[in-house]
């Protein structure tokens, strides 16, 4: 059985790589037009 605790963790976990790759993608489409 899952915690709440262990729930919560886990909703901060997928957060973060979400807000990860949300600001890689936007970094990375920043520099791509930098290049062009």
């Amino acid at each position: 059985m899952i915690t709440a605790r262990q729930l919560s963790q886990r909703n901060d976990t997928l957060l973060r790589l979400h807000l990860g790759e949300t600001l890689f993608i936007q970094w990375g489409s920043d520099k791509s037009k930098s290049f062009t």
